[in-house]
Order: structure tokens, then sequence, then C-alpha cells
């Protein structure tokens, strides 16, 4: 099956997912001393370690979700790191538009209550 634009960023969310998880868990690791010297975090690094702790837990949440539901989990990833609309997210995944548009609906409302839960 060749691969067209949509399965291009299905796989292109994994990835940035990966990415930017991999920079959140380093800007964390850094924050808790990670073996520097501690400085006074000023008001954007104070921001930047927040956003960093936030995506750690977007990314246990949607870890969790994919070991209950892994379509739920892969539509959520697709959305939220590749930008994907409903259609694109469709399409990737081989679903029927209103199918996708029912999942993410029940992936949004998993994922809300699982970072709720953390917070």
């Amino acid at each position: 099956m060749p691969i067209n634009r949509e399965h291009f960023l299905a796989v292109a969310a994994r990835a940035m997912r990966q990415v930017l998880c991999n920079h959140a868990r380093d800007r964390v690791a850094q924050k808790r001393g990670a073996g520097a010297l501690h400085v006074t975090l000023d008001h954007d690094d104070a921001t930047l370690a927040f956003e960093a702790d936030r995506l750690l837990d977007l990314d246990r949440a949607l870890d969790e979700l994919e070991r209950e539901d892994r379509l739920l989990g892969r539509i959520a990833e697709c959305r939220l790191f590749a930008g994907m609309s409903e259609s694109e997210t469709a399409i990737a995944l081989d679903l029927p538009l209103r199918t996708l548009q029912r999942h993410h609906a029940q992936a949004r409302a998993r994922l809300q209550e699982k970072l709720g839960a953390r917070g």
C-alpha cells in the first residue's frame, strides 16, 4: 500500500510525540538538578518547566489510554501531536469520518479524566 499524506502524518505524530517528550524529560531532569549547579529560575524557565511536566503527564495518560484502547490512543496522538484534522485522521486510520468523530470524543473525555485524576 503506498504511503499517502495522512499515513505520513500519523507516523510523524508518533515521532513528534517522542521528540517532545524526550525534550520535556530532559527539561524536568535539569529542573531537578541533573548534577548541575542550582540557580534561580526566571519566569520563562519556570513556565517551560511547568509545560514540560504537563506534557509528560499527557504522555503518561496517552500511554494508559493506548493500553486500554489502542485506537483511541492513536486517534488522540494524531490529533494532538501532528495537528491532523478529523478527516486526515480518519483516512490515516482507515475509519469512516463519523466513527472517527465518536472515537475522538471518547478519547478526549478519557484523557481529560486521566489528567484530572493527576491534578
